[in-house]
């Protein structure tokens, strides 16, 4: 019989040996294997060979498909358990930094009692050891006080003795050398008796200088102790920035005055005084709450967005007093920004970035000679620093601020929006639209705002986190 033609032999092949996933994998091959079903059919196990072949293509697609879902389903596993370490990661990394802050905060405390009580234990061993020499040299004198007594006694007995002796034999020998013996004998007894009562005299009066001084020792220490309890009780108020301001004043303020100037060094903020005649702009305008503003850079501080270490300033030692911001109303935001943020964290100490310039006293700023030993210099602000409120106003006060008139309570929320928006690029704008809202609907400035939309679940979730 004739046979049908290899395409057709090789359709029909395919749908005895092949699912129909693996027929149509392997239609694009279809000319290949037309080719392969025409060469075994020239033989008589030709067409059982090709059969046996493309049952096995078939079963090796099978078993590919098998392992590709399987590995889809290992991926997908996978996938599902790296979010679940990632979130698990998150949540570790987040507790695991709070405790490291909170451990890191009690270490610095740890360290700090723990340097303290080193000195108190150190100075406690200094008086110790001064008491124990005092104590020590007290004993050897009375040691040396009584062997010069017995030396003393001894001589006597020794004197008394050969004076018995010589008088028995001067006895032998005529009177008048007996008397010229005796006075002489006499004269050298009176003086070996007055030498020694003066030498017991100064043993008693050394005595008696080891004795006030070993006193006044023990007044010390009695007066160390009472003035380190003022230092205890801050120390237990937990504000390492006052402890850290007591060792820049007392140790690492004169190490940098030691070295080349003008260098940079970091300098605790609580110790930098305001430069005279500098003013403050405190008033709630663009200025201060603008890029570069005071509250501007409060804010940035508050929320992490800048660092203290970015904020640079010109700083100055006249006579033991450290005067910061001496660029004048350029650095003065900044050394206010940072002295409000060291007021909101008393439980670190901000080291201000300063580049510490030498001042001869002719090139000293004006003013700096002016200033009031017994007072802090400190910034043109409250109720002595403000004109109108009674007060005797400072004889370096410049730029201070004259009250303006009062308003009316309907003009106050306008007067404040006026206020915030001076020097602000648009505030021409703004304030010809308020005009023109007040001159067609006067009611609308004085209506209360609306209230603020709830926050969606969403939003509310991401706010709390």
């Amino acid at each position: 019989p004739r046979q049908p033609p290899p395409a057709q032999l090789l359709r029909a092949l395919l749908a005895e040996e092949c699912d129909e996933q693996t027929s149509l994998a392997l239609e694009r091959h279809f000319t290949l294997l037309v080719n392969m079903t025409e060469a075994a059919l020239r033989s008589p196990a030709g067409e059982p060979a090709l059969r046996d072949f493309l049952s096995s293509v078939g079963r090796l697609h099978a078993r590919y498909a098998e392992e590709r879902s399987l590995r889809e389903h290992a991926e997908w596993h996978c996938e599902a358990l790296r979010r679940q370490l990632h979130a698990e990661r998150e949540g570790r990394n987040t507790d695991g930094f709070r405790l490291a802050m909170g451990f890191m905060n009690n270490n610095q405390a740890l360290e700090a009692e723990r340097s303290q009580r080193a000195k108190l234990e150190s100075q406690m061993r200094a008086l110790d050891s001064r008491l124990q020499y005092s104590c020590g040299q007290q004993q050897r004198q009375a040691l040396q006080m009584q062997m010069l007594t017995q030396s003393c006694a001894e001589a006597e007995v020794g004197m008394e003795e050969r004076l018995r002796e010589e008088v028995l034999r001067q006895q032998e020998l005529t009177r008048e050398g007996h008397e010229r013996a005796m006075d002489y004998l006499r004269s050298q007894c009176e003086k070996k008796a007055f030498e020694a009562r003066q030498a017991e005299a100064r043993a008693r009066d050394v005595a008696e200088q080891e004795r006030a001084a070993t006193a006044s020792c023990r007044d010390e220490c009695s007066r160390l102790d009472g003035a380190m309890e003022s230092w205890r009780s801050l120390q237990a108020a937990r504000m390492p920035a006052v402890v850290e301001l007591a060792r820049f004043l007392e140790k690492n303020g004169p190490e940098i005055l030691t070295h080349t100037l003008p260098a940079r060094f970091r300098v605790p903020v609580l110790a930098l005084e305001w430069p005279p005649h500098t003013d403050l702009e405190t008033s709630l305008v663009w200025a201060t709450v603008g890029e570069g503003g005071l509250y501007s850079m409060l804010h940035a501080l508050c929320m992490g967005e800048l660092s203290p270490d970015s904020l640079e300033l010109t700083a100055c030692c006249v006579e033991g007093r450290w005067l910061g911001a001496l660029h004048g109303e350029t650095e003065a935001p900044r050394l206010a920004a940072l002295l409000l943020f060291q007021a909101l964290r008393p439980d670190v100490s901000i080291q201000a970035p300063c580049r510490v310039v030498p001042m001869k006293r002719a090139m000293l700023p004006k003013g700096v000679l002016e200033l009031d030993n017994a007072r802090r210099s400190v910034p043109p602000v409250g109720p002595d620093r403000v004109r109108g409120l009674g007060q005797v106003e400072p004889a370096w006060q410049v730029g201070v601020h004259p009250r303006p008139a009062p308003m009316s309570p309907d003009d106050l929320d306008e007067a404040r929006v006026r206020s915030l928006l001076r020097g602000c690029p648009l505030e021409r704008g703004m304030l010809s639209a308020m005009c023109y809202v007040r001159a067609a609907h006067p009611d609308a400035l004085r209506r209360p705002p609306p209230p603020a939309p709830a926050l969606s679940p969403s939003l509310q979730a991401v706010a709390a986190a």
